[in-house]
């Protein structure tokens, strides 16, 4: 991709991004702390949609990225599901962000040194792809976030990202989009699944200005960052092509308020019982 060095537009944990997730958690705070806001959503915008990231794991007895999580989000009625998507050993595409299972199931052990049948031992409330899609796809639209980079992702693999789709009667852009941080990947899943652009969204961290040119130079569907990244100059540019934008996390009746009055698109939500209920608040 000329103009776009690999380790520049792919999301990386650095010293960078620990003082952002602190920024974060700051402008969380200080949101809590404003008056209630009081702009209303211009009738010319669609409907703003809810996705549960992860599911609705902040729901008591609902680990993320599981189908407690992935039934709960169902239940209460969001929009979306957004989920990760990493390989095991014998290249079966699971359900899981972390690369070891050290956070979500006290295991140092990393997926890709696990075939499919020892993850099943360690984590069996990790589901696959093709479990997640043949449940869920035909009830809310999927954002599948493909977590491998580039370079890890081999022919087979991008034979059983597009299967469980396919298999389901699924359609893109129409039932769910393909995400990632790595505009590498993105642009292979293009390539070699033969999707079109617009069934991919795009997703920044700390590079939002980047990651935004990227989306509106090869028209994608989306872009989606952090709503703290999300100015309103990045927002205009990419309504005035008619690409959509999302943000994630607005896990506050205000800061959810705040993002429906400016005109997001996609609001990725870790409350989703609580967004409902807030949406529901500002739509009546």
């Amino acid at each position: 991709m000329k103009g776009y060095s690999k380790g520049f537009l792919t999301a990386r944990k650095s010293a960078t991004e620990s003082a952002l997730d602190f920024a974060i958690k700051a402008a969380d705070w200080i949101i809590g702390k404003l008056p209630e806001y009081t702009a209303k959503r211009s009738p010319t915008l669609p409907d703003l949609k809810l996705i549960a990231h992860r599911g609705a794991w902040k729901d008591r007895g609902c680990l993320e990225n599981t189908f407690k999580a992935f039934d709960r989000a169902r239940e209460v009625g969001v929009w979306g599901l957004e989920f990760d998507v990493r390989f095991t050993k014998d290249d079966v595409p699971v359900i899981h962000h972390d690369e070891t299972l050290l956070r979500t199931f006290g295991r140092p052990l990393l997926i890709e040194n696990l075939t499919l049948s020892t993850l099943r031992h360690e984590a069996p409330d990790i589901p696959t792809l093709a479990e997640t899609v043949a449940e869920y796809g035909k009830s809310m639209h999927l954002f599948i976030e493909i977590k491998d980079s580039r370079d890890r992702l081999t022919d087979l693999r991008f034979k059983r990202i597009l299967e469980p789709c396919e298999g389901a009667g699924l359609r893109p852009e129409e039932n769910y989009h393909f995400m990632s941080f790595d505009t590498e990947t993105l642009e292979a899943l293009k390539k070699r699944l033969g999707l079109s652009r617009r069934a991919l969204v795009s997703i920044a961290t700390t590079n939002p200005t980047l990651i935004s040119d990227y989306t509106l130079n090869h028209g994608l569907k989306g872009f989606t960052c952090h709503w703290l990244m999300m100015s309103q100059a990045i927002l205009h540019r990419h309504h005035s092509v008619h690409q959509l934008c999302g943000v994630g996390f607005a896990d506050s009746k205000k800061s959810l308020h705040r993002e429906w009055a400016r005109g997001i698109d996609w609001i990725f939500t870790n409350q989703a019982t609580a967004a409902v209920e807030w949406l529901d608040e500002l739509t009546k």
